[in-house]
């Protein structure tokens, strides 16, 4: 299990999720809710994400997970990219 760990501000600033990466993450996913991620990040953000983009995506990536996982292999690359975006919403509390 990932965990967040203490980062100083410098360590924090260089670590980030841009719209692409999130895109290549998702885009095999055909539930709703990555659509509606999906549609967000095409359309709604700037190449560079902010604070409200990853809370608005972790949302909506968190409704996903609660719909539909069931615990199998297939959910890993959607859990893993969950922990990343808590990691990054925690730091900026």
């Amino acid at each position: 299990m990932l965990r967040c760990k203490p980062r100083t501000d410098i360590e924090h600033e260089s670590y980030q999720l841009y719209r692409e990466q999130i895109i290549y993450r998702v885009r095999e996913y055909g539930f709703v809710e990555i659509s509606e991620i999906l549609n967000f990040l095409k359309y709604i953000c700037h190449s560079r994400l902010d604070d409200s983009d990853y809370l608005y995506i972790r949302s909506k990536l968190g409704k996903c997970l609660d719909i539909n996982d069931d615990h199998s292999e297939y959910f890993i690359p959607l859990r893993e990219l969950a922990t990343e975006l808590d990691c990054l919403v925690h730091y900026w509390k």
